[in-house]
């Protein structure tokens, strides 16, 4: 080859020896590549190419050094500045006169553009094509004399219809009879030049039922002659459905803003329910004003309008309807007669009762009432959901009543405060004085303005001395600490937390600390209230003990229940029976034994005894290593793991780490009681690592993702069993990285957990 001309050309251009060595490469290669003539001879090329890309281009060098024939491939080189772009490489043998030996040469064009825009090309053809095939509404084409050229899945959950069973059939077919001649006659007003074509006509269902559907179409000409017809159908057999729901919901609106008692207004939306919804009956009940564990009939109209009787008051957690109140979940329901939670399913078939729908009204955790309707006929999805809405729309109105006759407690009390100003005064310093709990005041730079008798005789000070000091002087932690709480505070208005604080020998006092901002004319100050729970600390410690005591004392039996059975399982091993009622108490005994090895590491974590052994390990191996582990206790999973390639090294402690992941793919496994595919994802960057574990199983409700953590709770989605330490371990462990864990998940769709972890836990967490 020509040296000068391949040297002044602006394109990557190299030479290979018969070993894949490269001989030559030029200098605008180098100069792309960032590598110096040295580095680039030999296998240095490599350095440059991708790592996901070398091998591939291993493979094909070899095929093609047997075969002597030119190829292409491509590939991403890296550029000067760390950018990887795809380039096509021609790569083929020198012949003739200038073979001095057996070479290749290779020269690459950047096509890095051009390959994105393929992408962006192929991504915009499946988006159109999910707009289509995942429509709610029906679109189809037609031929001019209405035979169906194609159809999308929608005409499958509208009419029943799968597509294929259109396909090649004439309108007509579907068409209500009497209507076909109108339908044509429209055809032909959309041959004729009429530019809008919109209207109405009645379809059959495969099962028979009518439905009306809104039709839209345009005819598609071609070279100036009509060819085909796009048209659009959606449903709107459901509009009158949903006219009275908007009806119902302006009724129960104005219910709620009409001046009379809240008995009257919920007495009002009961009767717009049964109106508007066909509903047998409907009733709403409030949670009693002086017994916050019973429910009070408030409201009854329809088939039943007294309110006495036995459902007249019924206990949080009791029947169905206090059951509702007590989870905070609605029980719908569309097979009455069938339904174990129906108190009374021989009343309800005489009577003719179809439909249940009971809701709790509640604003976030607290609990209002119940709101509950039965009807002779199923309820839809539609009304559901506007029931639902109702429910939180009554909720809020029975909130505002309470508000409203709180805050004319509240103005009374002003009113009273005002024409009584300094006896007011004195109650307060009364009141401030009187307070079993201690309360500081502080300004806006942290130092005491304010302490009550219980704050100093609590800390030890004078309250001369208590007010030269500042915040961090008296919480026993760091300062910066104490600043980034104060100034979340500052930000937030509220706050609340347990710490420790510092009396003035020295000695520290467990605390639990409620903060709130108070704007008063002359600034703002934060006004805490704060508890001594030491005795609270003492009984949670003698609950640890009690726990490591438990743990302790039942190893002893369990240890000989397991070795008595073993011994007599080896000596009645041609006993059949004897074996399987051995290999039941000695599973068993496995389970007591895992149970307490739960309580005990809950022992250990919340004394602080569990020291993390912190030593560098691959991450990838380990989670290889416990799916290995579950893959043999079932054949109804598959485990994916993705990784970002190459190994994930950190510093963490190996065991506790593994517990952590066999507790939440242990927890994949028994909320995918049908089985799935059960992904492991590995991301990390350069400062954290996160473990990402996916299921497709059943899912867990909202209202019980903000609990999952907590010691002793269970979701119980499949039924199954256990103490509910997993993930409460898991969180402890995972805190004890210096990490963090979280949950989410939709019912029926499956569960994803999240631990996010430091490559080295700091000296701070890893105890």
């Amino acid at each position: 080859m020509n040296r000068t001309l391949t040297d002044a050309i602006p394109q990557p251009i190299w030479t290979v020896r018969a070993d894949g060595s490269v001989a030559y490469a030029n200098p605008y290669w180098r100069a792309y590549t960032g590598l110096t003539e040295e580095a680039s001879l030999g296998d240095g090329w490599a350095t440059a190419v991708h790592p996901d890309d070398v091998e591939s281009i291993m493979q094909r060098w070899r095929v093609a050094a047997e075969t002597r024939e030119p190829y292409e491939i491509e590939y991403r080189f890296r550029r000067a500045d760390g950018v990887y772009r795809w380039h096509l490489a021609r790569v083929a043998p020198i012949t003739g006169a200038e073979a001095a030996e057996d070479q290749w040469t290779g020269t690459a064009i950047d096509i890095d553009d051009r390959r994105h825009a393929e992408q962006e090309l192929r991504a915009s053809e499946a988006r159109y094509r999910d707009v289509v095939d995942y429509a709610d509404d029906i679109v189809y084409t037609i031929t001019l004399e209405g035979v169906v050229l194609a159809v999308n899945q929608a005409v499958e959950h509208i009419l029943g219809y799968r597509p294929k069973e259109l396909v090649g059939r004439s309108i007509r077919s579907v068409i209500v009879p009497e209507q076909v001649e109108r339908s044509f006659g429209m055809l032909d007003r959309k041959l004729a030049g009429e530019e809008r074509s919109t209207y109405e006509v009645e379809v059959l269902r495969k099962d028979g039922c009518r439905v009306t559907l809104e039709i839209n179409n345009r005819l598609v000409a071609a070279e100036g002659r009509p060819m085909v017809i796009h048209g659009i159908g959606r449903d709107v057999s459901g509009r009158r459905e949903r006219s009275r729901q908007v009806e119902l919901s302006a009724k129960i609106g104005v219910a709620l803003t009409d001046r009379r008692p809240l008995s009257g207004q919920l007495d009002l939306c009961t009767r717009a329910i049964v109106t508007y919804l066909d509903a047998a009956f409907a009733r709403i009940w409030t949670i009693d004003d002086d017994d916050p564990s019973m429910l009070v009939l408030r409201a009854s109209s329809g088939l039943y309008t007294h309110l006495d009787g036995a459902h007249g008051r019924v206990p949080v957690g009791a029947w169905k309807i206090g059951r509702i109140a007590a989870e905070r979940r609605p029980h719908l329901s569309n097979t009455v007669v069938d339904d174990p939670e129906v108190h009374d399913r021989e009343w309800a078939r005489r009577e003719g009762m179809v439909g249940f729908a009971g809701y709790p009204l509640h604003i976030g955790d607290r609990v209002l009432g119940v709101m509950a309707l039965f009807a002779r006929q199923p309820l839809g999805e539609s009304t559901l959901t506007v029931l639902s809405s109702i429910a939180h729309a009554i909720s809020m109105g029975i909130d505002r009543d309470r508000a409203e006759k709180a805050q004319e407690a509240l103005l009374e009390r002003e009113r009273t405060a005002r024409n009584w100003a300094q006896i007011a005064e004195r109650r307060y310093r009364g009141l401030f004085e009187g307070v079993a709990d201690a309360i500081l005041v502080v300004d806006a730079d942290r130092r005491y303005v304010d302490a009550n008798a219980a704050a100093t005789t609590l800390l030890g000070y004078e309250y001369d001395e208590l007010m030269q000091l500042h915040v961090e002087d008296v919480v026993a932690k760091e300062p910066d600490w104490t600043r980034a709480e104060f100034e979340e505070f500052t930000a937030t208005g509220q706050w609340q937390s347990q710490l420790h604080l510092r009396r003035k020998d020295g000695s520290t006092v467990p605390v639990e600390a409620r903060a709130t901002l108070v704007n008063l004319p002359d600034g703002t100050v934060f006004l805490s209230a704060i508890r001594d729970i030491s005795e609270r600390s003492r009984l949670e410690h003698l609950q640890r003990d009690f726990l490591a005591m438990v743990t302790h004392d039942l190893r002893s039996p369990l240890t000989a229940i397991k070795g008595q059975s073993q011994l007599l399982k080896r000596r009645s091993r041609d006993n059949a029976q004897v074996q399987n009622a051995l290999e039941s108490v000695l599973d068993q005994v496995g389970r007591m034994q895992t149970l307490i090895d739960d309580l005990a590491d809950v022992v250990r974590l919340e004394s602080g005894e569990i020291h993390l052994r912190i030593k560098p390990f691959d991450l990838v191996d380990l989670v290889h290593e416990e799916i290995r582990v579950l893959e043999k206790q079932t054949d109804r999973h598959t485990f994916h793991v993705e990784t970002p390639g190459g190994s994930v090294a950190g510093c963490w402690d190996r065991q506790r780490l593994g517990q952590v992941l066999q507790n939440l793919l242990t927890n994949a496994v028994k909320y995918s009681p049908d089985g799935g595919a059960i992904v492991v994802r590995l991301e990390a960057d350069e400062g954290r690592v996160r473990i990402v574990v996916s299921d497709r199983g059943v899912g867990i409700p909202p209202e019980h993702l903000p609990q999952l953590f907590q010691r002793f709770y269970r979701a119980e989605a499949t039924g199954a069993g256990g103490l509910g330490l997993g993930l409460y371990i898991t969180k402890m462990l995972v805190e004890a990285h210096g990490g963090i864990v979280t949950a989410s998940s939709s019912l029926g769709e499956g569960s994803t957990f999240v631990v996010s972890l430091p490559r080295t836990p700091d000296s701070a967490t890893a105890k």
